[in-house]
């Protein structure tokens, strides 16, 4: 695997992010945001992208350590292409923070526009309240399609040396569940990066209808979904990363974001956890966490069926493992550096 450098200092981060052009590497930070999400990519021209930005329960961070990881400059940062992956608030609602008036090359987002409501997020759309001056300032923006109605994987951004970010689902329609919240996750803008030998996905909330959809357009080019680094689906939730999906990407490395307080969404869950797992490579030993359904069944829905969330009773069990499965709730921040060779 081609990862030269793991979790460089922040500052060390920043002083090469900042470089206009790039330096010919590629640079992936998956932020510890508590119950969340949010990537940001820095390409080898220099072209940068963030993948979702949004919180519902920060945990151990806080808005402060989440921008320290990010090479600001005048209190802005200034981005090629966002990506609102879908719209459930710890995906979103906390972009006007992150971004504030820094402008925006082009945006896109899955689901309906309409269907991100959360009051933060539209204040900051808007210039209201404390937004006041600081509102969005972006140069376009697109809803995604890459569906059974609309296949062809859309490219996002070309990153230079052969760097692309490519679309290869978006909006895909929900068949294991009708209720608004799986509908919304199935949706997920999937992003794949293909680098020279490297090859990352970020999938957002995918559901196994999604995964399902992504397996199908691949069908005849399995190979071309083997992924260096995979960012789990849905912050480990059992309505993803089913069987056949983990087995035909194998990543050896596999990042969770998610927080150790969030019991409400009960997240990741074992049954996920130890399906990765056996494909992992070895480390050195660390801990790592999951809310224990043992027994649960693949490509479970309960979790969006409940409207409210409900705290689980699931007890939450902390182990150790020697295989690469990095938790941002234990390991916080994954950063690293891809030279694609």
């Amino acid at each position: 695997m081609a990862i030269t450098e793991i979790n460089l200092p922040n500052d060390e981060f920043v002083r090469r992010t900042r470089v206009k052009d790039g330096d010919g590497k590629l640079y992936l930070k998956c932020i510890n945001i508590g119950q969340g999400d949010c990537t940001f990519i820095v390409c080898p021209n220099g072209k940068r992208m963030m993948i979702d930005g949004g919180s519902t329960e920060w945990g151990d961070t806080d808005i402060d350590k989440v921008r320290a990881n990010l090479p600001y400059k005048d209190d802005e940062l200034p981005i090629d292409v966002l990506v609102m992956t879908h719209p459930c608030r710890d995906h979103y609602n906390k972009l006007g923070d992150l971004l504030g008036k820094s402008s925006v090359g082009m945006v896109y987002y899955g689901y309906d526009l309409g269907q991100y409501k959360a009051f933060a997020f539209r204040s900051w759309a808007n210039g209201w309240g404390r937004y006041k001056g600081k509102a969005w300032d972006y140069g376009g923006m697109e809803e995604l399609f890459v569906n059974k109605d609309k296949p062809a994987a859309r490219l996002l951004l070309d990153g230079g040396g052969g760097c692309k970010l490519t679309a290869i689902a978006a909006n895909v329609k929900a068949t294991r569940s009708n209720t608004d919240s799986y509908a919304k996750n199935t949706a997920s803008v999937v992003v794949l990066c293909n680098f020279g030998t490297d090859r990352f996905l970020i999938p957002g909330d995918a559901t196994c209808d999604t995964e399902a959809f992504i397996l199908a357009q691949y069908k005849d080019k399995l190979d071309q979904l083997k992924l260096k680094i995979l960012r789990v689906a849905h912050h480990g939730s059992a309505s993803s990363s089913m069987s056949a999906f983990v087995n035909a990407t194998a990543p050896p490395l596999a990042i969770i974001s998610c927080s150790k307080k969030s019991k409400g969404h009960g997240l990741p869950r074992r049954t996920v956890v130890k399906r990765f797992l056996p494909k992992l490579q070895d480390v050195a030993s660390h801990d790592i966490g999951y809310f224990d359904d043992e027994g649960g069944n693949e490509c479970a829905t309960l979790i969006e069926d409940e409207a409210g969330l409900p705290e689980t009773n699931l007890p939450f069990v902390k182990v150790s493992t020697e295989k690469d499965l990095w938790e941002t709730s234990f390991q916080g921040t994954y950063s690293t550096v891809l030279t694609g060779k």
